[in-house]
């Protein structure tokens, strides 16, 4: 009866034993698996974290290709007026030059009238 006693007793401290192992492995197992979580998580956010960042890079990029596309049509249209404006100023130019060659025509023939005249009442 000891006999049994004695093996039953070292049993149930082999069967403790191998309870504490297993209980020990699995704490184990499980802390490997909470920092391989862990580590999953911050690659993920790294991930996210770069993936923005080039969002932002295309935004900013494409913002500035339009702020771009926009600064040459506005100068391309200041340009457009700019020829318009120097072409009508040209044009009243010629007007005002045609002007003044036809009074000084209007004016030569009324002095040259006038000198025909002037010679024919001396004459």
């Amino acid at each position: 009866l000891r006999l049994r006693m004695a093996q039953a007793l070292r049993q149930a401290e082999l069967d403790a034993k191998g309870r504490r192992k297993a209980e020990e492995k699995e704490r184990i197992a499980m802390s490997r698996a909470i920092a391989a979580e862990h580590e999953r998580n911050e690659l993920q956010l790294e991930h996210d974290d770069i993936a923005r960042q080039m969002e932002d890079r295309e935004r900013h990029e494409e913002a500035d290709r339009r702020a771009e596309a926009d600064r040459l049509q506005k100068e391309r249209e200041l340009e457009a007026e700019q020829q318009m404006i120097e072409e009508a100023a040209a044009r009243k130019a010629a007007r005002e030059e045609a002007k003044r060659r036809e009074q000084e025509e209007r004016d030569q023939a009324f002095y040259e009238a006038a000198r025909r005249n002037s010679g024919a009442r001396i004459g």
